[in-house]
């Protein structure tokens, strides 16, 4: 051979060593970490198996649902599942004008906001809001220290406010709020409701059972800003009012947060109002599985479907 064929050779050659190489140091490797793959992949298959059951299951959970739904419909408390009226008879229509606050208590965090509706249909014209975390001695502490301390930052917010828009914050009359509080509530008509029970770690004395619009009215004088507070909702409800005003072909609300609601307008029966709005809960911290919703709707009979 000349000195190219040998030069070729040994190019070849060097190139079949290092694949040879290669392929060793990977199967030594493989060997290597073949019980973790194992063992990965078996952890993988368990994984899926408890996260999509099936179909059968799904389908039995989802008639359980649907017969709770019903019962609860038909006869208050008899199911898991209750129907309770939100007396939401009326959705935005993009066309409301003016200003007004909203509170929000959900969880550990409260949110005041201020809302200026433009005179263009479902415009926003301005929002500010402001959102303080709630102290652990206030959320399991008594009925005053809670409704005292929601009070305080809703006034100290409208002051603000005020001063800031001059004379537009200022309309006649006492401040107008939207109360957004997200838990299960019986109530008596948009603007009042007994609270039925805390979760989501609250345990503050001195609430379950009574009028918790009362309690934030009374705490809002011992502020010294009184306000009419118009209407009492859960976050399901906020979300399809809300959507509502920019977008008239919502039909749904839902959250996916510490809590799982969802809302829809059903027609109501036998009653003068053309609407009304439903709305499902769930407190994960309250749920013992493998699920427990607390349902609610706008009227507690005559609904003419289930969702």
């Amino acid at each position: 051979m000349d000195h190219k064929q040998l030069r070729n050779v040994g190019l070849a050659g060097g190139a079949l060593a290092a694949a040879i190489a290669a392929a060793y140091y990977g199967y030594d490797q493989y060997t290597k970490r073949y019980p973790v793959y194992k063992e990965q992949y078996k952890l993988f298959k368990e994984y899926e198996a408890a996260m999509l059951p099936p179909r059968s299951e799904i389908q039995a959970l989802e008639d359980d649902i649907l017969k709770q739904m019903q019962t609860g419909m038909e006869k208050a408390n008899a199911s898991k599942i209750l129907m309770l009226p939100t007396y939401v008879v009326k959705l935005p229509t993009g066309e409301e004008t003016g200003a007004c606050y909203a509170i929000d208590i959900g969880g550990t965090n409260f949110r005041v906001v201020y809302y200026r509706l433009s005179d263009k249909r479902g415009v926003i014209e301005e929002q500010t809001m402001k959102q303080v975390a709630i102290p652990k001695e206030v959320y399991t502490g008594s009925c005053n220290q809670l409704f005292d301390f929601l009070a305080q930052q809703l006034a100290d917010f409208i002051k603000e406010q005020e001063a800031k828009h001059k004379p537009a914050a200022v309309a006649a009359g006492l401040p107008v709020v939207g109360f957004c509080f997200s838990f299960a509530v019986e109530q008596q008509s948009l603007s009042s409701g007994k609270l039925m029970g805390w979760t989501k770690g609250f345990d503050v004395d001195g609430v379950v059972g009574k009028d918790v619009v009362q309690l934030m009215s009374d705490a809002l004088a011992r502020a010294g800003k009184p306000c009419r507070v118009l209407a009492l909702i859960n976050d399901s409800v906020g979300v399809l009012t809300a959507s509502c005003y920019m977008d008239a072909d919502t039909e749904m609300g839902v959250i996916l947060g510490t809590g799982t609601n969802a809302c829809i307008v059903d027609k109501v029966r036998g009653q003068a109002a053309p609407a009304a709005a439903w709305q499902t809960r769930c407190e994960h911290s309250a749920c013992p599985p493998p699920v427990q919703l607390t349902f609610v709707c706008a009227a507690m009979t005559g609904c003419q479907r289930s969702c």
